[in-house]
């Protein structure tokens, strides 16, 4: 005869667990989660619920790592939630950053690609970015990492990622769908929600694998079969799509850039609003 979980008395024949206290450590986890995502939406500093965690995991019996985790994965779901809907302030990033703190006592030496398999935080980051360019600020971009590449004068480098280059070759016979567009102020939009899709049925063709990068001034794009500069002003309008973005110009037919993942989260709102807001300067 086994003893229970979680109060380590006799649970019972071929049990391992009390109907009871299992019923408890569930709705100890519940409100952890509704705990930690009311702090991350109301501007709470973690500590501040501290005392309201420590009480529910004595309640449900719950062990210490699995309160850490579930708070790692509670903290990054209520962040998604929140920055999808407008950028964040640096003060901002740095509040939602110490949930993840809070959580993992490693987290701010785990590497960067590990932390941005956390879709909240991968997404704060590129928020928290989108800010700074809505506010006329250059973001940090670090020191050596565009050698490779020539810019103009008063050009900064915003970042680089490898992209695959399409281009329409036909009229989209796809579905489409609606997205939902949130205000964020210059009279941008976050585009939230499915965007287009991008199948086989739309008439886009890959026709170079290479490297893109985005700079304050223009698109730049290095492949294998292409290279090419874009500057902003040449750019008619921009398309949004779930995995990318597309630009449409004055000449030939509209191309659509499908960037590589940075973490495991689509990131097409990221680089549509990014560019959109950069065409504004």
């Amino acid at each position: 005869m086994a003893n229970c979980t979680y109060c380590r008395e006799k649970a019972g024949l071929f049990k391992s667990e009390h109907t009871a206290c299992a019923a408890e450590a569930e709705a100890a986890r519940r409100q952890i989660a509704d705990a930690v995502k009311m702090a991350v939406a109301t501007g709470k500093q973690p500590a501040k619920i501290a005392p309201v965690i420590a009480r529910l995991q004595f309640e449900g019996r719950l062990l210490e790592e699995e309160v850490r985790k579930l708070m790692l994965r509670s903290s990054d779901a209520a962040i998604l939630e929140a920055v999808l809907s407008k950028p964040i302030s640096d003060d901002e990033l740095e509040r939602l950053g110490s949930y993840y703190s809070a959580a993992d006592s490693k987290w701010s030496e785990r590497d960067i690609k590990e932390r941005a398999n956390f879709p909240g935080f991968l997404s704060a980051l590129h928020a928290n970015t989108l800010y700074q360019v809505l506010h006329g600020q250059v973001p940090y971009a670090q020191p050596g990492g565009f050698d490779d590449f020539n810019f103009q004068h008063d050009e900064f480098p915003i970042l680089r990622r490898y992209a695959t280059l399409a281009e329409y070759r036909s009229i989209p016979t796809g579905r489409s769908f609606q997205s939902v567009g949130l205000p964020i102020g210059g009279g941008l939009y976050y585009r939230v929600g499915m965007s287009q899709p991008r199948t086989s049925q739309t008439g886009l063709v890959p026709i170079d694998d290479g490297l893109m990068v985005i700079t304050t001034k223009s698109i730049i794009y290095s492949g294998q079969h292409r290279n090419f500069r874009l500057p902003y002003p040449s750019i008619l309008r921009f398309e949004s799509f779930v995995d990318g973005f597309g630009i449409h110009g004055n000449h030939g037919p509209g191309k659509v850039f499908i960037p590589s993942k940075l973490g495991m989260m689509d990131e097409g709102w990221y680089f549509y609003n990014l560019v959109s807001a950069l065409s504004k300067w």
